[in-house]
């Protein structure tokens, strides 16, 4: 429940109180649109929309190396041409570990600020979620990821925190 109020006040879709500030500057003054592009939220509750593939995932960097980065490269080679791809019968034939990688592409095609996985990593493999969050870190090193998880372990996580009692906690790594 906390970590949903959390994610919200850092979209400023609730109201809170206190400052939040994104390249020295309060988010509480940016408009929507502003922090809709410095701030991207990934869950599995959101959808694609109809269409193909690029109708989904889209941006000034190559698909093919954002889909290298999420380990889909292999799964989508079989295919002719990956951009014309229906996203219907993508969904149909995909695992759930496989859409949350597409999630997570198509979040990361827009170049954020900072990056919000609401529970991004719970279908896929330890292995396959270092070698995405690794490569999330190198190829944007600027910017802040944060990951919501009940239950996530990984080498590449340099700070964890836990809501207790409404406050966020630094835990010891």
């Amino acid at each position: 429940m906390w970590k949903n109020s959390f994610l919200q006040t850092l979209m400023r879709i609730v109201d809170f109180n206190g400052d939040i500030f994104l390249d020295d500057k309060l988010i509480s003054n940016k408009e929507i649109e502003d922090i809709n592009e410095d701030i991207v939220y990934v869950s599995n509750d959101l959808e694609f929309v109809e269409g193909s593939l690029s109708d989904n995932i889209f941006g000034d960097i190559s698909i093919n190396e954002i889909l290298d980065l999420v380990c889909l490269t292999e799964r989508l080679l079989k295919a002719d041409d990956i951009n014309s791809l229906d996203m219907e019968t993508i969904q149909k034939n995909f695992s759930s570990g496989e859409i949350q990688k597409l999630k997570i592409a198509r979040a990361l095609m827009k170049t954020p600020k900072v990056l919000l996985l609401d529970e991004m990593f719970s279908h896929i493999s330890q292995g396959d979620s270092d070698v995405i969050l690794n490569g999330i870190l190198n190829k944007f090193p600027h910017t802040i990821v944060i990951i919501v998880e009940h239950h996530y372990r990984s080498d590449y996580v340099s700070m964890v925190y836990k809501i207790k009692d409404l406050h966020l906690v630094k835990e010891l790594i």
